[in-house]
């Protein structure tokens, strides 16, 4: 079980590293050529919602992605339905966003990111040892009762305290 848990922490902290990268690399001054210049420009094109709001959802959902990685990591019950919430508003821009360009760097650093947060969401979800910890329920999974062993043991001294 401590495994899983190691596993579990090691995936959330790669998905938190790859998002601030992926997400920060496209502030970053990169050489362009004019056709990927051009590419970019089409961004929003055929949008149904307006820029500013489009705009607004994206970096709402961003924070609220970055929030649940986070709270993940300290294994707080409330990540799973911020995860839920991310997906919701996901669908919602995907489907209203128009055409989304890309950098090729990006792109790969997003794909990157989608690998470990993969992985991590999934152990979220579906380990008994990670939604054990979340939930604050670790006793089933302990291979004896807290505080059994010899060295627990209270050594009473002869003739009593």
């Amino acid at each position: 079980m401590k495994r899983d848990l190691e596993n579990f922490r090691l995936l959330v902290f790669l998905s938190i590293t790859s998002l601030v990268i992926a997400t920060g690399i496209s502030f970053l001054p990169m050489p362009l050529s004019a056709a990927q210049i051009a590419l970019l420009e089409a961004s929003g094109e055929g949008a149904l919602l307006p820029g500013n709001l489009s705009f607004w959802l994206y970096w709402s959902s961003i924070l609220i992605w970055f929030l649940a990685f986070v709270l993940a990591f300290f294994y707080v019950w409330f990540s799973r339905y911020l995860f839920i919430i991310y997906f919701v508003a996901t669908i919602v821009l995907a489907a209203t966003d128009g055409v989304v360009a890309l950098e090729p760097w990006s792109s790969t650093l997003w794909m990157i990111h989608w690998a470990f947060a993969t992985f991590a969401i999934g152990m979220l979800f579906f380990s008994p040892a990670v939604r054990a910890k979340t939930d604050g329920n670790l006793s089933e999974f302990l291979d004896e009762e807290p505080f059994s062993g010899p060295e627990h043991q209270m050594v009473v001294p002869p003739g009593g305290f």
